[in-house]
């Protein structure tokens, strides 16, 4: 058996290179493009080649507000900073990040109203650049210490450590609404879930903000993040963050250092602050005159877009644990589920005819993705793809459901309205000059409504003749926040802010502007049918479908809807920042920059995370990437504490094309001690040399997600022999391994409560072979496979996971011995409570049965949230050989998990095991630590 144990440790440091069913980094545009850079003072802008005008004003954006954004921090001029646009994202989106520090922007254009009057790349200009900021000014202090050890990896764990998420984004809010004309904090849609659950007594406490919930619909935290920025600004000068962070980067290792260094600088308990606020926002909103009912219960519900077709309306409806489902209304049962987002895309219904939307991963690249159009026959039940490989949104159709008109989002970067008659028929494009077209909406079969966006990010409705193409405008430029245009009866109905809230409006012929709708948050999504007009209102639990009289509409000022006049005096709806803004022209856009070619092989190669510690001694190891992600590496050189012995290794990968390469090299000494310290030393050395070309797919189906993975992995050692060492087992020899490994899952996507996917699999397999050049009897060989089976439980949320594992390896005691294929913290390579041993063959069937007990939302005074409890009784038997001995291990026991927050900070997933060993009589506890430390 000693022998046995040093065979498994030398094969676990020889061959540690090997790692099967190790995860592929996708994360890159496609190919087929040329890339280009501006290098400003202020950002070094990539970019691929048909997106130079952007490019251009991006920059001219980021120098603008370069003036403004690190004013708080008492930054007068920002460090230049990487920033990368990727083209072929169909959601509107950016981020700030390190390791390498750096913004990447998606689509820079959106064609929703979730932002506010404003352009999408002017509140990226805004917002991601105070991210930067906020990263830049947290290195100081003792968060320098964490990055001259790990380099940015160290800075973003301090970051983590130290601050809330919400810090970050309210932060940035803030920014987008104090430094520009418009933002979040003027759109009433930003703050409308807070504003129900406020109003409507169902105030949530902080921990239940920052640890979530299973029970309701809570808002995220750039909502709640952006009232204690902004209030807290107010109260304290506009220098009180600064002196926060400040004081936080001391010690930013204590996660609750920030609620401490909050007190010191306000003498405001931080708990007491939150309590604070949310009163003072019901106060606020209650003098407004906003009022709705008390929640009666946590019962969460959506309802909107509702559509009319034969006299009949229909809408989408969800609840906190379901799918989109489509309704009629005054039947209770769904017509069916589908797969849509309708807050990124409108849909819409005619001649029983239902039209949607639905993104798509591409087949390869993450930075890549669709939004493809579907219709849906509500007689046949059957549904048609319009569309491959497009972006598309707010599909509409014309009154007599003979066209569908939509916004596309085209692979040139140009954004155009689309008409199209079926499935297989070509598309007919309307491309527009200066402006962008974010939406459509029928007036009759030959005329339609645009609402279309300028540079400056204002809104403009147009009316167009699709047959002579002449235009007029209808709502003139405003950066009220426009959106849903319906038409009916030659009447344009539409969606626009006042007064501190989201209200439906309607505009005739003769340009006579109505408010249509006088709700106390919101109303969404309006249609008509006859002299009714139905919208989704927002409510205490979600919104819900209402109707009014057409003849409610009262008459109105345009020039004070497309004005400032539009905005409250005192709603914290839109006015709770009392900043004016700043206001941009289109001579900010008139600069032009020398662009030059992009170096891929060089661009962000630098090192940008390092240590001094590795896994088993002192090591100077570095790592780096290129800003487009398409090429990494990493190199070490160290000390083995355990062997006493240096070593150094350096691998490199390419991910540009649909392959993605991993090549790795070497060089070590070895020292073990030969059946303990009765036996003489094993001396050798080491060179390792290895490649590995992966083939990473995915798609999705419906409801359903394909993930395919296929690799090849080969390589050599040669091990050289000490010839100073008494011992004759080792020799000098060369070992030559290859590998395939295939793994493919398909999962239907789950709801908010399940454990489990609902239904799908999982299928892994995985074959490597080593063979020796001296000595055959070294050879062996290990086969590993496993299938995972989910299904539906015997009631809501119950799910079942059914698995079975084979693995087995060339029968020897002295040939090369492989480590388990497998392995992971929450899951025994043997049966659960056995500890693994090495055996040259076993088969594990597993039984799973996982059901929530209880979502108690439970705050243990600031120190552990808990959020959910749930059970899993599971049933294991293994049957195994080694040499000429075979048996078998049979367990079955309980888990139990808390999904927990720890410190205000950690999300964590803590479990307790018991298992029974029926082969031992006898009973093993474990403790189960998952942590998920997304940012």
């Amino acid at each position: 058996m000693k022998l046995l144990i040093l065979l498994a440790a030398l094969s676990s440091s020889v061959f540690a290179e090997f790692t099967p069913f190790s995860s592929s980094n996708t994360a890159q545009s496609d190919t087929g493009r040329d890339w280009f850079q501006i290098n400003s003072d202020y950002v070094r802008l990539i970019f691929p080649e048909d997106r130079k005008e952007q490019a251009s004003e991006i920059a001219s954006l980021i120098e603008h507000y370069s003036h403004y954004v690190g004013k708080s921090y008492l930054i007068d001029k920002p460090q230049k900073f990487p920033l990368v646009l990727r083209p072929g994202m169909a959601l509107p989106n950016g981020f700030v990040t390190l390791a390498p520090r750096r913004s990447e922007w998606f689509n820079h254009e959106s064609y929703i109203p979730f932002i506010g009057g404003m352009s999408f790349r002017d509140a990226l200009a805004i917002h991601e650049y105070r991210h930067v900021n906020q990263f830049d000014f947290n290195l100081r202090s003792t968060n320098k210490l964490p990055y001259y050890l790990f380099g940015e990896t160290g800075l973003a764990a301090m970051l983590f450590l130290g601050l809330p998420n919400w810090y970050f984004e309210g932060d940035a809010v803030w920014a987008e609404t104090h430094y520009t004309q418009a933002g979040r904090g003027r759109s009433p849609r930003f703050s409308a879930r807070l504003k129900a659950m406020i109003l409507s007594g169902a105030i949530p406490s902080y921990d239940e903000l920052i640890g979530r919930t299973y029970n309701t619909n809570l808002p995220n935290h750039y909502v709640f993040g952006y009232f204690f920025i902004a209030r807290a600004y107010e109260k304290f000068g506009e220098d009180f963050w600064m002196k926060v962070v400040g004081d936080v980067t001391k010690f930013a290792i204590n996660p609750y250092r920030v609620y401490h260094s909050f007190e010191k600088y306000s003498g405001v308990d931080f708990d007491d602050f939150v309590r604070d606020t949310f009163s003072e926002l019901k106060s606020r909103w209650v003098e407004q005159g906003d009022k709705i009912e008390t929640a009666s219960s946590q019962d969460y519900n959506r309802v909107i877009h509702p559509m009319v077709d034969r006299g009949e309306v229909y809408y989408l409806k969800k609840g906190i644990n379901e799918y989109w489902g489509l309704y009629k209304k005054g039947v209770a049962e769904e017509i069916d589920f589908f797969p849509l987002g309708p807050d990124y895309s409108k849909v819409d219904l005619k001649n029983s005819k239902f039209t949607y939307t639905q993104f798509l991963p591409s087949l390869r690249y993450s930075y890549l993705n669709y939004n493809d159009l579907f219709v849906y026959d509500l007689k046949s039940a059957e549904t048609t793809r319009w569309t491959h490989d497009r972006r598309i949104y707010h599909p509409q159709w014309s009154p007599g459901a003979k066209t569908l008109g939509f916004v596309e989002y085209r692979k040139n970067g140009q954004w155009s309205i689309g008409l199209k008659k079926s499935a297989k028929s070509k598309t007919h494009y309307i491309d527009f000059k200066d402006v962008t077209p974010f939406e459509i909406a029928w007036k009759n079969e030959s005329v339609v409504y645009i609402l279309v966006q300028n540079k400056l990010g204002e809104k403009t409705i147009r009316e167009l003749n699709l047959l002579t193409q002449k235009s007029s405008t209808i709502i003139s430029p405003t950066r009220n926040n426009l959106y849903a245009l319906r038409s009916h009866n030659e009447e344009l109905f539409f969606e626009g802010d006042w007064k501190g809230r989201v209200q439906i409006f309607s505009i005739d012929t003769a340009k006579s502007l109505k408010k249509c709708s006088a709700e106390p948050i919101a109303a969404y999504t309006p249609i008509t049918l006859e002299d009714k007009l139905y919208y989704a209102a927002e409510r205490a639990n979600g919104q819900k479908l209402k109707s009014v009289s057409l003849s409610h509409c009262v008459a109105m000022s345009t020039e004070a809807f497309v004005g400032k006049e539009r905005i409250s005096s005192s709603s914290p709806s839109d006015s709770y920042t009392k900043a004016t803004g700043i206001t941009i022209t289109k001579d900010l856009f008139k600069k032009k920059y020398d662009v030059q070619e992009y170096s891929e092989s060089f661009g962000g190669m630098a090192p940008h995370s390092w240590s001094f510690i590795g896994d088993g001694g002192y090591q100077i190891g570095v790592s780096g990437n290129n800003y487009l992600g398409t090429m990494g590496w990493s190199a070490a050189i160290g000390y083995d504490s355990e062997q006493e012995k240096p070593y150094s290794n350096v691998s490199l990968s390419y991910s540009k094309w649909f392959p993605i390469f991993t090549t790795y090299a070497s060089l070590r000494q070895r020292d073990v001690d030969y059946l303990g310290s009765n036996g003489p030393d094993i001396d050798w050395t080491e060179k390792e040399v290895g490649l590995k070309v992966s083939l990473p797919f995915q798609w999705r189906v419906g409801f359903y997600d394909h993930d395919l993975k296929f690799a090849l992995d080969s390589g050599i050692i040669d091990a050289s022999n000490d010839y100073n060492s008494t011992n004759s087992f080792l020799q000098d020899d060369r070992l030559t391994y290859h590998s395939a490994e295939l793994s493919w899952s398909l999962m239907k996507e789950k709801t908010l409560r399940q454990i489990y996917n609902p239904i799908g699999f999982s299928v892994r397999g995985f074959y490597r072979t080593a063979e020796s050049k001296e000595r055959e009897s070294f050879d062996s060989n290990i086969l590993h496979t496993r299938l995972s089976l989910f299904l539906p439980g015997l009631f809501e949320n119950h799910g079942i996971k059914i698995a079975g594992f084979h693995e087995s390896q060339t029968q020897g005691l002295r040939n090369y011995r492989h480590e388990p294929a497998e392995v992971s913290a929450s899951e025994y390579t043997l049966s659960r409570g056995y500890n693994y041993s090495y055996v040259d063959q076993l088969t594990k069937f597993s039984f799973d049965y996982a059901l929530p007990v209880v979502d108690p939302d439970l705050d243990l005074g600031g120190w552990v949230y808990i959020k959910r409890i749930y059970a899993v009784p599971f049933y294991d038997y293994t049957n195994y050989e080694i040499l000429n001995f075979s048996g078998s291990l049979t367990s079955y026991g309980l888990e139990a998990y808390l999904e927990t927050t720890l410190f205000r900070r950690l999300p964590i997933v803590l479990g307790a095991r018991y298992s029974y060993r029926e082969d031992y009589e006898d009973t093993a506890i474990d403790i189960i630590f998952g942590a998920n430390f997304t940012y």
